[in-house]
């Protein structure tokens, strides 16, 4: 076991020791007297009063150029995991007051299991060797973020009131796996932990849930696992462990700060979301509103959105909209609430939350061309429509989906999938969606869609799934969406 000491005469000591004496004894933490609060240390550019310990491996807590500890067993030269066992250990502290709390700055990347690789521990009987000390865990649950933004973490240490106790900040890493977590701004101190307030949101509110969680705050009622934005730019919840293929029961719900619904509108609510490999999907996957909620989710009153969900094959994320105008006027809360258990626990991702004022234009049975539901290539042949200028009824301002096949060269009379001519602008007007044997032909009005999807600049797009909102009406002599308002890369 080594251990690393802060004060460089200290250090200098250490080393004179160790060569006149091969006895590897555990030393005792510095003798600077016990610490009395409040009691901080930044690690802006030193330990402090703290000690390192290192149990296993070759890495080692340091103190970052940019005024941080930090702890990785990743080796970024080689790209190599290296399993570890680092202890970054507060000196004495005597917790005197009533109410005393805990605060600190945290960010953990990379991890594989954070529950199994990151904790805050305290022991009352800490004498320099933290293999022999009785350690307590602290519930403090960590997630792997997708940005390196610190984040306060506050816990309450009224309980060790009277006492004098040692906190540490332990970490694991294994050669499959080996996350990286940054500290800074210890402080422990006298006072209540005040709840963080988050203010009432008003129309238009968005939340990307791409980077960090927001306005939004997550609350586990049961299981280790919980939601976090993963790195790929979404909020995720999944009780399934990749690692072991273990499946984990969880109940754990993503919510919505508290939004004021504008009277007399018509509102709608849009996310984004994919959920896979759940069991029954109806008894797993929820939205729900309150209009009750204080931070408790098992106190509130819910009511549960009728919105379906079905098991993806991809992990293609897929619009969701809502109609909200029943809230018109009233103050609720949104929340994602996600369930597994040990037999199957499934996986969920969502981002780009809006509740905005606007209508949700239903078009046809089971929505048929609208956004969740658009018309298929052959579904725009059937329709054979005979107007260049009219949309037949049910067919104006409707989603078309399909597979970008080619253009239409307007000279030749011919679909083109390769060697399309950039300096030709006629073959910049359109698109061809469909196969070889069934296409139908979208025009491509000027300005942003023309610019991002037509093939002479962007070739990259052949073959993929693109939806567009326009009429349906004959294009080039054939069937085909003009007039486009919306345009996006599906798949």
């Amino acid at each position: 076991m080594k251990q690393t000491k802060i004060f460089p005469f200290l250090a200098a000591f250490a080393l004179f020791f160790a060569a006149c004496n091969n006895v590897d004894e555990p030393t005792p933490p510095p003798t600077g007297g016990d610490k009395t609060l409040p009691y901080t240390e930044t690690f802006e550019s030193d330990f402090g009063d703290f000690t390192t310990v290192n149990v296993s491996g070759e890495q080692t807590w340091e103190i970052d150029s940019y005024g941080y500890a930090k702890i990785s067993g990743y080796l970024n030269d080689t790209q190599e995991n290296v399993a570890n066992e680092d202890w970054l250990v507060s000196p004495k502290i005597v917790m005197s007051g009533a109410q005393i709390k805990m605060s600190f700055e945290s960010v953990v990347r990379y991890a594989g299991t954070v529950s199994e690789e990151i904790f805050v521990m305290v022991s009352e009987d800490y004498a320099g060797d933290v293999t022999t000390a009785t350690w307590t865990q602290l519930p403090i649950e960590f997630n792997n973020s997708s940005t390196w933004n610190l984040k306060l973490v506050q816990h309450n240490m009224s309980a060790y009131t009277g006492k004098t106790i040692t906190v540490a900040f332990k970490y694991l890493s294994t050669d499959a796996k080996a996350g990286t977590w940054e500290v800074k701004n210890f402080t422990i101190e006298e006072g209540a932990i005040e709840p963080e307030v988050i203010e009432d949101q008003n129309l238009p509110y968005e939340e990307p849930l791409s980077e960090e969680f927001g306005n939004f705050t997550t609350f586990s009622v049961s299981g280790d696992q919980e939601w976090e934005i993963d790195s790929y730019g979404y909020a995720k919840m999944s009780g399934y462990i990749n690692d072991t293929g273990e499946n984990l029961a969880n109940e754990d719900w993503l919510i919505s700060p508290r939004i004021i619904m504008t009277a007399d509108v018509k509102i709608k609510m849009s996310f984004n979301s994919v959920v896979r490999y759940t069991g029954n999907v109806d008894e797993e996957i929820f939205v729900m509103v309150s209009e009750d909620y204080a931070g408790d989710v098992t106190t509130a009153t819910w009511t549960q959105l009728p919105i379906t969900f079905e098991n993806a094959g991809n992990w293609n994320l897929s619009l969701v909209e809502h109609d909200m105008s029943a809230y018109a006027g009233k103050t609720i809360t949104v929340a994602f609430k996600y369930i597994s258990t040990d037999n199957k626990a499934g996986t969920w991702e969502v981002n780009n939350f809006t509740m905005k004022e606007g209508e949700i234009i239903v078009i046809g049975p089971d929505d048929k061309g609208g956004v969740n539901n658009p018309f298929t290539v052959d579904e725009v042949l059937e329709k054979d429509p005979q107007s260049t200028e009219t949309p037949d009824d049910g067919c104006s301002d409707v989603y078309v989906s399909g597979t970008i096949f080619g253009v239409w060269d307007t000279n030749s009379k011919a679909v083109i999938t390769e060697n399309i001519d950039a300096s030709d602008k006629n073959m910049t007007y359109n698109m061809v969606l469909g196969t070889s044997d069934a296409y139908i032909c979208i025009q491509l009005p000027a300005g942003d869609i023309r610019d991002n999807y037509n093939l002479a600049d962007h070739p990259e797009h052949i073959g993929k799934t693109i939806k567009v909102k326009g009429d349906i009406l004959k294009y080039n002599s054939m069937p085909g969406v003009k007039n486009l308002t919306e345009a996006e890369i599906v798949e």
